[in-house]
């Protein structure tokens, strides 16, 4: 993308490579390298709402939750600014989980119900983003040890996989989210 002209483009791929590299590989050098590709692409390009997935992937590799919320925060207003709802769920999402893990647990919980009820009521077109907002509330709601709120919203992602018949997401939620349904009860 840079022989082509396109930084933005260039620093989008950086971005996913980034979290790939973390999340996939537990690759924490590479993860920086492509995270400081990244900046280094979007320094001198127009604003685009590449910066927010930016400051998105930051909130995601920091344990602190003050730190986390400022970069969630970040991403959100560039969201709000650029009418981009993927990435307005998604950092509701992080901020919500940033909420939860910083001691304030109803507003986290609020902001994570509606960032949840966007990605499965239609807001959100990408799949990737579905399932991370997936995966953030229920790792939040483990913090909270919210297993009700756990099995509840097992009862609408299992609702919205099947009416969408998505099979890499079913797959996938199904390996990762089978607390869902072990708190639901459903053993099988």
């Amino acid at each position: 993308f840079r022989e082509r002209g396109d930084p933005v483009r260039a620093a989008r791929t950086a971005v996913w490579l980034s979290r790939e590299y973390q999340a996939v590989r537990g690759n924490t050098a590479a993860s920086n390298g492509w995270l400081a590709r990244a900046e280094g692409l979007l320094r001198d390009a127009p604003a685009t709402t590449d910066n927010g997935w930016l400051e998105l992937t930051r909130a995601e590799r920091t344990v602190d939750p003050a730190v986390m919320r400022v970069h969630a925060e970040l991403a959100h207003a560039i969201a709000v600014r650029m009418s981009d709802a993927d990435l307005e769920t998604a950092a509701q999402a992080r901020l919500g989980y940033a909420e939860v893990a910083g001691g304030d647990v109803a507003s986290g919980t609020d902001k994570l119900d509606e960032a949840m009820a966007a990605a499965t009521g239609g807001d959100v077109r990408s799949l990737e983003v579905i399932g991370d907002v997936t995966c953030v509330a229920v790792a939040a709601f483990e913090l909270a040890s919210d297993w009700k709120r756990i099995e509840q919203w097992g009862q609408v992602i299992e609702t919205w996989i099947r009416n969408h018949n998505h099979v890499p997401v079913l797959g996938f939620c199904y390996a990762c989210c089978a607390e869902m349904f072990l708190a639901s009860g459903d053993w099988d």
